[in-house]
C-alpha cells in the first residue's frame, strides 16, 4: 500500500503488532476482520488507541468500521470517538418493529444454568462486586461447589516447586483472590470483604491413575473446598517410566473470582515467573475499582439499557428436545464433565479476510442454525458471554477479577437468507449487545438460553508443560457450554450425567456441517440446515427407517386374510379357534359358519360392498368379519354404544349396502338409509334348517383389495373413515411381534374394544396362526386374561389390574393404544413375560413400531415393524439424524388408501414418499402422523407427544404431556391423570383411589413440581375419569367433567 499523509504511522505500527503483520499487507480499504483482527485484538487496538491518541473509541466501533484506513486517519478518528461516546445510549431510540416477541416457556429444573436461577437484582455491602459475583456466591452457597471452574495443566514434575512459587507470587499481587464473600439468606445479603492474607492451597501426591474415571470422588470435594478459595492438587504418576516425568496440575477457583479473560492474563504472569523468578511484572490490582467503574457506568446509561431491553426481549426453547433436557432415566456417569472437540478446517485468518467477520462470529451463526434444527422453530437463543472489557472502564483491560456478563443472544432464521446475511445479522447483534454489555437483569432482560457460548483461553503450551494444552471445563451445573478458541477450535463441554458422549457427538456433528455450511460462503441457510445431515448419517436414519428393507412394498404378497385363515383350517381342523366360557369352536366349525354366512352375502352384495357390523365382541362378531371378506365385501365395525344418529353418518359416509347384528337380541335401530339389515344368528338357524353345501373351497385370493373400514373422531367435527386393504394386513402379521407371537395353539385373550382396530389385530393375528382366541364374557370381564400366551392391554386399564395376576403366567403382554407411562411400565417388567410397547396410527394398519420393554430402560416406541418404513422429517421434509425431533412419518405397504370422501385431508395427511429409495414405484404414499418424535441413538422412536398437545396458556406455551406426566410423578403410577385446556385456562383431574388425597393437599404437591404458569387452574380430586369405550383416557369428556 502507499502511505498518504492522513494516515497516522504510530498508530499503524502498533497496528501492525498486534496483527503480527508488515506495514505493506495492511489493506486500508478493507475492514478491521478482513485484515486478521478479531473481537479480543479489537479491543487491544482500542486501549492501544486511547493511550496514544487519548480518544476513546470502542471496540465495537473498530469492529464495525468498514475501511482499516478510517481508523488510521487523525480526523476521523476524532469523529468516530466522538459517535463512539453516545454509542451506548442510542439503543433507545430502536425502531419497535425489530422487537422479538417474548416467549415465556419452561425449562427444565435440569437444564437451567445457575445463572438463571439467579434472583433479578442481589443486595451486597461492603466492596463493590457485580451481579455476577454476587448470584454465584449466592448460588454455591446453596449448593456447595457450584459454580467452581476446573482448569487442568501440565507441568514437568522437577518444575512443580517454581510453579508452586509462580502461582503464589502471581496470585498474591492480586487483591481479588482475598475475597471473602458471605451470604445472609434471610433477608439476601451478600456481605464483600478482604481476607487478611493470601495462602495459596497447594497439594501435591502420587497416584496409580491419571484418568479422570478414578478422580471424579476428588473433583467433587476439591470443588467443595474451591467455594471458598482457589484449591491446586498436583498428581504425579507412581509408575512413571520417562527420563523427566509429567505431572497434572488440577486447580479449581470460584466464578466470583475470575472470568476467561482474567485466567488468560493470570497465566501470562505464571509463564513470565517461570521464565525469570526474580522480575515483577507490572501488575493491574484494580478489580474492585474496575467494578465500581462498571457501576458508575451502569447508573450513567441505565435508561438507555432500559429502554432497550424493552424493545428486546428474547425466546428460550420451543420445544422440550432431548439435546436439551436430560432424557429419562440416566445412568450414574462416572466422569461428570466432558468435552468434545469441533475444528473448522480452513485457517482462520483465511476466512476472516474472506468474508470480514470473525470466526466468534461464524461460531454463534452455526449454533443457531443447530439449534434451530433441533427445535424446528426460526428464533433461537443462546446465551452469549461478554468479557465487557471493551466497556471504557480504566484498566478494565488488563484487569484480574470476574467481570463477564452473559446475555442472551436472540437469532432470526430466515431460510430465504444467504450465509452472508446471517452471519451479518449475528455480526451486528453481537456488537449491539457488546455495546449493552453494561447492563444487568435489572434493566429488564431475562437470563437463559440453551446453550452458553464463550471465548475459550488463549492457547496455553508453556514450555514447562510438555506441550500439553491448558483447558478449562465450565461448572457441572451448566448448560452445555461452546468454547471458541481464536485457532478454529471449538469445544462443547458438557456435564454426562444429562447427556452421554455418544448423545452429545451428535450436536457437534451438526455443529461441525453448520460451521463448514455457513463457512464456506456458497450456500444458503436453508442448503445449509438441509445438508447438516451427512451421506453417513443419512444413511444410518435410513437403516433405522428400515427404508432399505424389500419387505415394504407389495412384492411378495400373494395371501389375503381369508387365504392365511383357510390354510390354518386344513392343519387345525378340529383345534380350538375360539374360546367363550366353556365353549369352544373348531377351525372347522368356524369355517363352516363362515361360508354360511359368506354365501348368503355374496347372493345379496356386489363384490366391494361394504357392510356395517355391530362389533359386541361375541363368536358371531368375529364369524361375520370373515364371511364379509370371504364374501369379497368390506366390514365396518361400529361400537354397541354409538349414537344412532353418529351411525347413520357413518352408514352415509362409508356407502353401506348393508347392517349385520351378531344376535338375536340386538336391539338397535338400524342406520338411516339401510335397506338390507340381517342377523347372523338368524342366517345361522336358516341353515340349520335346510342345510347346504358349508365347506371353505379354496378360492384366488385378492390382498390388494380393500378389506375394513374404520372410523376415527377428526379433528374438524366430521368422522374419518379409513380404508384398509388385506395386504395393509398381511404384511404385518409376518412380523412374530406384530402378530402377538401366535403360533399354533398360542392363546390370545381378546380385551380390545371391539370397533378398534387393536381388537382386528387380536383376532387376525390368532386365526390367521392357528392360535386360539379367548373372548371376553361381558358377566366376567377379566376372567379370559389370565394364563394365556399373549395378552393385549391398554395403559389406563393395566391401571385396574394388579401386575402380579400376570406377569409370572402370561407369555407376552403388549401394551396399545396410548403412551406407556414409565412407571407403568416398570410395574409389569418385573416378572418372567416378555412385555412389549406398540404404536401405530389406524391409517397404517394397525401397528408400525414395537419395543421390547426392559424394566428401569426409558420407554419408547421401539423399531419399525418389517412392513413399515418410519421416517422423522422436519417442517421442510428434510430427514433428521438421531436425537433431533421431528415429525413421524409412516411409508410402505402399511399405508392404507386414506379416507373416504375427504380429499383435502387426504392430501394433507397421505402426502407423496419422497424419502424411500425405491418410493414404491414412484407412486408411495407417507402418512403424516401428527406425532412428534426422535430416534435414540440405538435405532428407536422416542415418543414426544401429539404436535397438537403444545398450547399457549396465558402467554406460556406448554406442553399438556409434560404437565401430565410431572402429576404423575407426584401421585403415583397406579393414579390415573389427565390434563386439559378448559376456557383459557389448565384443568386437571386426578383419581381418587382411596389414598386420602385432597385437592389442597395436590394443589401443594403440585407446586413443587411446576413453575406456577404450569399449574392447573382448575383441579380436581374425582372418583372415576371417563375412559371411552377403547379404552383411552376420554380427554373430551374430562373437559366436559371439569367444565361441569
Amino acid at each position: 500500500m502507499e502511505f498518504t499523509s492522513k494516515v497516522n504511522e504510530t498508530l499503524l505500527n502498533r497496528l501492525c503488532a498486534l496483527l503480527h503483520v508488515e506495514p505493506d499487507r495492511i489493506k486500508l480499504d478493507e475492514s478491521f476482520v478482513r485484515n486478521g483482527g478479531d473481537s479480543l485484538l479489537a479491543i487491544r487496538f482500542s486501549n492501544v488507541i486511547k493511550k496514544s491518541e487519548q480518544l476513546q473509541v470502542g471496540a465495537g466501533v473498530i469492529l464495525r468500521e468498514k475501511q482499516l484506513g478510517t481508523l488510521l486517519d487523525k480526523t476521523q478518528l476524532r469523529t468516530l470517538a466522538a459517535g463512539s461516546s453516545t454509542q451506548q445510549a442510542c439503543s433507545s431510540t430502536i425502531d419497535p418493529s425489530t422487537t422479538v416477541t417474548a416467549s415465556q416457556d419452561n425449562l427444565d429444573d435440569k437444564t437451567l444454568d445457575p445463572i438463571q436461577r439467579f434472583p433479578k437484582a442481589i443486595p451486597s455491602t461492603g466492596l463493590p462486586i457485580t451481579f455476577i459475583q454476587a448470584g454465584t456466591a449466592h448460588y454455591t452457597h446453596l449448593i456447595p461447589g457450584a459454580a467452581v471452574q476446573h482448569v487442568t495443566q501440565y507441568c514437568f514434575t522437577d518444575a512443580l516447586p517454581h510453579l508452586k512459587s509462580a502461582f503464589a507470587k502471581a496470585m498474591s499481587s492480586y487483591q481479588i483472590f482475598r475475597l471473602k464473600l458471605q451470604v445472609e439468606t434471610d433477608p439476601l445479603l451478600i456481605k464483600a470483604s478482604l481476607k487478611d492474607d493470601f495462602c495459596l492451597n497447594w497439594e501435591e501426591s502420587q497416584v496409580d491413575s491419571l484418568e479422570w474415571a478414578d478422580l471424579e470422588d476428588s473433583f467433587r470435594n476439591w470443588s467443595i473446598e474451591a467455594s471458598t478459595e482457589p484449591v491446586f492438587r498436583i498428581l504425579t504418576p507412581s509408575n512413571s517410566t520417562s527420563n523427566r516425568s509429567l505431572s497434572v496440575v488440577h486447580w479449581f477457583y470460584h466464578l466470583s473470582l475470575m472470568d476467561g479473560r482474567s485466567i488468560d492474563i493470570l497465566l501470562k504472569h505464571v509463564d513470565a515467573l517461570m521464565q525469570d523468578s526474580s522480575i515483577s511484572p507490572n501488575v493491574n490490582d484494580n478489580a474492585f475499582d474496575v467494578v465500581k467503574g462498571l457501576a458508575e457506568y451502569h447508573d450513567q446509561h441505565s435508561s438507555a439499557a432500559k429502554a432497550f431491553w424493552a424493545t428486546r426481549e428474547v425466546t428460550s426453547a420451543s420445544r422440550n428436545h432431548p439435546l436439551l433436557h436430560a432424557l429419562g432415566p440416566r445412568t450414574p456417569s462416572v466422569v461428570r464433565m466432558r468435552s468434545t472437540d469441533v475444528f473448522y478446517p480452513e485457517d482462520v485468518k483465511a476466512f476472516q479476510a474472506r468474508t470480514g467477520f470473525t470466526f466468534e462470529v461464524l461460531a454463534r451463526a452455526a449454533l443457531a442454525l443447530v439449534l434451530a434444527k433441533l427445535q424446528d422453530t426460526t428464533t433461537v437463543s443462546l446465551m452469549s458471554v461478554s468479557s465487557r472489557r471493551s466497556l471504557p472502564i480504566t484498566g478494565i483491560e488488563e484487569a484480574v477479577g470476574s467481570f463477564a456478563s452473559s446475555m442472551i443472544l436472540s437469532v432470526d432464521i430466515n431460510n430465504t437468507n444467504t450465509a452472508h446475511e446471517l452471519l451479518e445479522q449475528v455480526f451486528h447483534k453481537l456488537l449491539e449487545l457488546d455495546d449493552m454489555s453494561y447492563s444487568d437483569p435489572s434493566d429488564g432482560f431475562s437470563i437463559g438460553g440453551l446453550v452458553v457460548v464463550s471465548s475459550d483461553l488463549q492457547p496455553h503450551t508453556p514450555w514447562y508443560s510438555d506441550n500439553h494444552r491448558t483447558e478449562i471445563m465450565s461448572p457441572k451445573e451448566t448448560l452445555p457450554t461452546l468454547y471458541v478458541g481464536s485457532n478454529g477450535r471449538v469445544r462443547f463441554c458438557y456435564n454426562s450425567e444429562w447427556r452421554t458422549p455418544a448423545e452429545m457427538q451428535v450436536m457437534a456433528d451438526l455443529f461441525e456441517s453448520a460451521l463448514v455450511g455457513l463457512g464456506s460462503g456458497t450456500l444458503g441457510v436453508a442448503e445449509c440446515l438441509s445438508k447438516m445431515l451427512t451421506a453417513a448419517a443419512r444413511e444410518r436414519t435410513m437403516t433405522f427407517g428400515n427404508c432399505f428393507s424389500n419387505k415394504t412394498t407389495l412384492k411378495g404378497i400373494d395371501d389375503d386374510i381369508v387365504s392365511l385363515f383357510e390354510k390354518q383350517v386344513g392343519m387345525r381342523g378340529e383345534a380350538p379357534a375360539l374360546t367363550f366360557r366353556r365353549e369352544n369352536i373348531s377351525y372347522n366349525d368356524l369355517a363352516r359358519r363362515i361360508v354360511i354366512i359368506g354365501s348368503r352375502l355374496k347372493e345379496l352384495l356386489q363384490p366391494g360392498s361394504v357392510v356395517m357390523l355391530h362389533a359386541d365382541g361375541s363368536i358371531n362378531w368375529v364369524i361375520v368379519m370373515f364371511a364379509i371378506l370371504w364374501a369379497e365385501c368390506i366390514f365396518s365395525p361400529q361400537s354397541t354404544n354409538l349414537l344412532h344418529s353418529l351411525r347413520s353418518q357413518h352408514y352415509a359416509i362409508a356407502n353401506a349396502q348393508a347392517f349385520l347384528v351378531p344376535q338375536y337380541s340386538t336391539s338397535i335401530p338400524t342406520p338411516d338409509g339401510c335397506h338390507l339389515r340381517l342377523c347372523v344368528d338368524t342366517l345361522l338357524n336358516e341353515a340349520t334348517q335346510s342345510p347346504s353345501s358349508s365347506t371353505l373351497d379354496p378360492r384366488t385370493p385378492n390382498p390388494h383389495s380393500p378389506a375394513y373400514i374404520c372410523f376415527s373422531s377428526g379433528t374438524t367435527g366430521t368422522p374419518k373413515a379409513i380404508l384398509c386393504t388385506h395386504s395393509g394386513v398381511t404384511s404385518l402379521l409376518r412380523s412374530p411381534i406384530a402378530r402377538l407371537h401366535v403360533t399354533p395353539s398360542h392363546t390370545v385373550s381378546q380385551t380390545l374394544a371391539p370397533q378398534f382396530d387393536g381388537a382386528l389385530l387380536e383376532v387376525f393375528a390368532t386365526l390367521c396362526h392357528g392360535g386360539t382366541l379367548l373372548l371376553k364374557d361381558p358377566l366376567n370381564p377379566f376372567a379370559h386374561l389370565y394364563g394365556v400366551g399373549s395378552l393385549m392391554l391398554t395403559p389406563s386399564l393395566a391401571l385396574e389390574l394388579d401386575p402380579e395376576d400376570f406377569i409370572h403366567d402370561v407369555r407376552y403382554i403388549y401394551f396399545a393404544g396410548e403412551v406407556l407411562p414409565q412407571a407403568t411400565a416398570d410395574r409389569w417388567t418385573k416378572g418372567k413375560a416378555e412385555v412389549y410397547n406398540v404404536y401405530g396410527p389406524t391409517e397404517t394398519h394397525i401397528l408400525a413400531t414395537a419395543q421390547r420393554v426392559q424394566n428401569g430402560k426409558p420407554v419408547t416406541i421401539g423399531r419399525p415393524l418389517m412392513s413399515t418404513r418410519v421416517y422423522i422429517l422436519d417442517k421442510n421434509g428434510v430427514l433428521l439424524p438421531p436425537l433431533v425431533a421431528g415429525e413421524i412419518f409412516i411409508g410402505g405397504i402399511s399405508v392404507s388408501r386414506g379416507y373416504l370422501g375427504l380429499e383435502e385431508e387426504n392430501a394433507l395427511r397421505f402426502v407423496p414418499d419422497t424419502v424411500s429409495p425405491d418410493g414404491s414405484e414412484g407412486k408411495g404414499k407417507m402418512y403424516r402422523t401428527g406425532d412428534w418424535g426422535y430416534w435414540t441413538l440405538e435405532g428407536e422412536v422416542a415418543f414426544l407427544g401429539r404436535t397438537d398437545r403444545q398450547v399457549k396458556v396465558g402467554g406460556f406455551r406448554i406442553d399438556l404431556n409434560d404437565v401430565q406426566a410431572r402429576i404423575q410423578s407426584v401421585v403415583g403410577g397406579k393414579v390415573r391423570v389427565a390434563v386439559v385446556v378448559v376456557g383459557d385456562v389448565l384443568g386437571c383431574a386426578v383419581e381418587e383411589t382411596g389414598n386420602g388425597i385432597t385437592e389442597e393437599s395436590l394443589r401443594q404437591k403440585i407446586g413443587q413440581v411446576l413453575p406456577p404458569q404450569m399449574v392447573p387452574r382448575i383441579l380436581r380430586v374425582v372418583g372415576k375419569i371417563p375412559v371411552s369405550e377403547v379404552g383411552k383416557v376420554d380427554l373430551r369428556g374430562v373437559k366436559a367433567m371439569l367444565e361441569s
